[in-house]
């Protein structure tokens, strides 16, 4: 999952972001480039995170941990204000078919689900299975975005098709702690069901602004 959420974001932004200067393209601001290299740094993170606990090596990862908490708080802070000054722009991705105002609430929803899943990952850390269940949520709550740009015409035409993939995520948690526990954890269950209904949610109530 580490591997794929790096390959998710890379596939998403490489055109805008990673290679943009093979592809000519332009940063808006020193924001958006600020935003990006966080978003980056915390996905990047999270792999290395995984690998660590792999490895057994704890102490490495709990010491990480806490610059994880301070990217964190920070990600919060500049994923509102980059979606605002989108929204203050009429900013919305290529193709997106509903606006900016519709568009401005899925990363405030993304956002507030990202922040929600890492403190409760924070809050039981010191329940291994939970917290890490909750770090992978969490970390799928920022995958939209990346998603939404994959360079595919169906996701453009399709835009339920980003919850879709997301959902997937979710649910291949399920079908990994059903194989290995013989049930499914319940950091899963209520942190997968919470992070479905602000994906799904976040739609209609763009819509219904």
């Amino acid at each position: 999952m580490a591997i794929f959420s790096i390959g998710a974001v890379f596939l998403g932004f490489a055109r805008t972001y990673y290679l943009a200067g093979i592809y000519h393209a332009h940063l808006r601001d020193a924001l958006i480039a600020v935003h990006g290299a966080a978003f980056t740094a915390w996905i990047v993170l999270f792999a290395l995170q995984t690998g660590l606990v792999a490895r057994r090596r704890v102490a490495q990862h709990r010491r990480l941990g806490v610059f994880g908490a301070v990217l964190a708080v920070a990600m919060i802070g500049l994923g509102l204000t980059a979606a605002t000054e989108s929204l203050a722009l009429g900013f919305a991705p290529p193709g997106f078919p509903f606006g900016a105002r519709v568009f401005y609430v899925r990363p405030v929803f993304a956002i507030t689900t990202f922040a929600v899943l890492v403190g409760a990952a924070l809050w039981v850390r010191s329940n291994a299975a939970a917290h890490k269940r909750l770090m992978l949520l969490a970390t799928i709550a920022l995958l939209g975005a990346a998603v939404g740009r994959w360079p595919f015409d169906i996701i453009r035409r399709v835009p339920p098709l980003i919850n879709a993939i997301l959902d997937l995520m979710v649910m291949s948690i399920a079908v990994f702690d059903y194989s290995v526990l013989r049930r499914v954890h319940r950091a899963t269950i209520a942190g997968g069901l919470f992070l479905m209904a602000m994906l799904h949610g976040a739609f209609f109530v763009g819509l219904s602004t």
